[in-house]
């Protein structure tokens, strides 16, 4: 955190000022997401800051509490922020999914408080400076397993509009290698989806490369190219609507299927 630019708000008593911000892009419904900024104190201190991710935008009415808001992540009681250096606020949340916006500040009706000394004297009052405010994905990590029938691999990359993997893909593909190696009874089904950017014969053959790039990639590493199918669906298989950028996201994915051999 720089300094350069950042916001600050003033939470004592009733008097509670916040924070607004619109994400670049709305939330994924049941993904974990890492929230974090850097506050820095300047007189009071207080503990109970948060965040609070929303689906609307909502205009706190005069300097009120917002203390009907429940905020997913939130810096615990007993931490007071006294510091006048940049302390880091962090949490992981999981998203209902269409949040735009997070509101950060204080949502406790009745925080707890301590005095400090007074930067500017008589003036003792809880103000925050907020810098660096960042809210990513969490990595998914996921186990593989033979009682699942259709998943998604996780973590694969293609180049845009292409089939050709990404090496970010490499280490979840080599997962599934050593899975398949040491599960010698079962085949695998690859199947790949597209969102409706294109046209219908399009979607379908760049389905189906990405699936044929992703067994080609397991056979590369020495499974057995008859214990793998690659087919494409195209569009015809969407997760979610094709209403906006982040749902075409989910819709661009890979599955695989276990079967016994």
């Amino acid at each position: 955190m720089s300094g350069d630019a950042y916001g600050g708000l003033l939470c004592y008593g009733d008097f509670r000022e916040y924070l607004g911000i619109r994400l670049r892009e709305p939330l994924l419904p049941g993904r974990e997401y890492k929230v974090w900024m850097y506050v820095s104190l300047a007189p009071g201190a207080i503990s109970e800051m948060g965040f609070y991710f929303s689906r609307t935008f909502f205009v706190q009415n005069g300097t009120k509490p917002m203390s009907n808001f429940e905020p997913q992540v939130v810096n615990p009681k007993d931490r007071f922020l006294t510091e006048r250096k940049w302390t880091r606020i962090e949490g992981i949340f999981v998203a209902k999914g269409g949040e735009k916006y997070v509101i950060i500040g204080s949502f406790a009706k009745s925080p707890k408080s301590v005095k400090v000394n007074a930067v500017t004297p008589g003036f003792e009052k809880p103000y925050y400076y907020i810098d660096n405010v960042s809210t990513i994905p969490v990595p998914i990590k996921k186990r593989i397993s033979i009682t699942d029938s259709v998943q998604a691999l996780d973590n694969i990359y293609f180049k845009l509009g292409s089939a050709e993997l990404l090496p970010a893909s490499h280490k979840d593909l080599d997962k599934l290698v050593d899975y398949l190696q040491k599960s010698p009874s079962y085949n695998l089904e690859i199947i790949g989806h597209t969102d409706d950017s294109g046209t219908d014969s399009t979607n379908q053959a760049l389905s189906l490369e990405r699936a044929q790039s992703v067994r080609n990639y397991l056979t590369s590493k020495g499974v057995r190219v008859e214990r793998l199918t690659a087919t494409g669906k195209g569009a015809t298989d969407p997760l979610v609507e094709n209403d906006r950028a982040a749902n075409r996201r989910l819709n661009r994915r890979v599955n695989w299927v276990l079967t016994k051999r």
